[in-house]
């Protein structure tokens, strides 16, 4: 298939006045996307940034992401996972007596 076209592309829009004819745009006083964009995660970081104004922010270790946990706490969490001489996981013999809930992986 082709490219998507849009309606607007067939359709000519109204004049209302001669002006319109110069335009290139319907909006021309609106931003484009991608300055909308821009200026959305420009207010964002102003808010982060006033945010963490005062100091480094500290957050529960629940709620960090496992790729940003500490290691020590990585190292907790897989204490209870059997691992072979090559350090890859063991399947359990029975799927019951493996934790959490049943996925392709197990």
């Amino acid at each position: 298939m082709g490219p998507m076209l849009r309606a607007s592309q067939f359709k000519s829009r109204k004049l209302v006045n001669k002006a319109q004819l110069l335009m290139t745009r319907r909006a021309p006083f609106m931003p484009f996307t991608t300055e909308r964009h821009e200026i959305q995660n420009q207010i964002k970081l102003e808010a982060f940034e006033k945010q963490c104004e005062d100091g480094v922010m500290f957050v529960a270790e629940q709620a960090v992401p496992s790729w940003r946990k500490s290691i020590k706490t990585n190292v907790e969490s897989q204490k209870g996972i059997v691992k072979n001489m090559r350090g890859l996981r063991v399947r359990a013999v029975n799927g019951a007596d493996e934790p959490g809930f049943p996925t392709h992986f197990r």
